[in-house]
């Protein structure tokens, strides 16, 4: 390191140059500019796969199985402000003892920002991502508020999403190595159950943004604005019947939001079918034959 020629009178005058003045004036020395480092910018994984056109326009919380391709959704870094913001928009939640408890079941989340191109306003990434939650950058803070702790009761909900696609995957795997490949109407049935149990799970989230919110406005001041899902919850028709016409009804011509999670039960049968074949290939000739002539009668 170089040291400037200069006196100690040119830089404090006629005063004495104490070690301590020495140390910490920075015109003393030559040092190149610090330069902060390049912020990294938010990527995430989206849900699985692309198993239908649904899975693009109505990504919500699936996780991915292991082997399973993934859909990358770069996200924005966010800004100070929008960092602020999202701070903001916690504190305003943090008043209410439910979204508290809501915090403790969902465990550390992120929040950062969701590119346009997300169809949601917000959106839960699972753990494959690092559990992380992505908000555009044009929300007013009430519907900030609001729709940040929607997504946290997905955030809570994680593992009964989990759970529901473990449940369709070895219950396919084991019929097909037991030589019990359903028959297309069993396929069916199941699979439009299993669109009902994960449309079931978000509508128990619905329910419990809707006692959030109606807590908020009613014991701590909240925008009557952030009650969302007002129509479920009140009146003769609410209920999930009324919640699963609903996101079964195309929009604009397109899937709707139950065929993004029949799309994701045909990726996860499709999971089930390669393991079972793989399976079968480390099994002796004989038992491989056998399983497979089972398999073609059955079906």
């Amino acid at each position: 390191m170089r040291t400037l020629k200069r006196t100690q009178s040119q830089v404090f005058g006629d005063r004495p140059l104490t070690r301590l003045q020495r140390r910490n004036d920075p015109s003393l020395t030559l040092t190149p500019p610090l330069e902060a480092p390049s912020r990294k910018r938010q990527a995430t994984v989206g849900p699985t796969g692309e198993p239908h056109p649904a899975a693009v326009t109505n990504p919500r919380t699936q996780d991915s199985f292991s082997g399973a391709p993934t859909s990358q959704v770069r996200h924005t870094s966010p800004s100070t402000d929008l960092d602020r913001a999202n701070a903001d928009a916690q504190r305003l939640l943090q008043k209410s003892p439910l979204y508290r408890q809501l915090e403790q079941e969902a465990g550390p989340i992120k929040f950062v920002t969701a590119p346009q191109s997300q169809q949601q306003k917000g959106m839960f990434y699972p753990k494959s991502t690092g559990n992380e939650i992505g908000l555009h950058a044009n929300l007013n803070p009430h519907e900030r508020a609001s729709i940040m702790a929607f997504e946290m009761t997905n955030a809570a909900n994680r593992t009964r999403v989990k759970d529901t696609q473990t449940k369709a995957l070895f219950q396919h795997y084991g019929d097909v190595m037991r030589g019990n490949r359903p028959d297309a109407t069993v396929n069916h049935a199941r699979r439009e159950q299993y669109a009902k149990n994960m449309e079931q799970i978000e509508f128990d989230g619905t329910k419990r943004h809707y006692d959030m919110m109606q807590d908020g406005i009613k014991n701590h001041g909240w925008d009557p604005s952030m009650l969302r899902f007002k129509n479920f919850h009140e009146g003769p028709n609410a209920g999930f019947d009324r919640y699963w016409e609903v996101q079964n009804r195309s929009k604009d011509g397109g899937p709707s939001h139950s065929d993004f999670h029949r799309g994701n039960y045909d990726k996860t049968i499709a999971i089930a079918e390669k393991m079972a074949n793989d399976n079968k290939l480390k099994l002796p000739q004989s038992q491989a034959g056998a399983s497979s002539s089972a398999g073609t009668s059955a079906s």
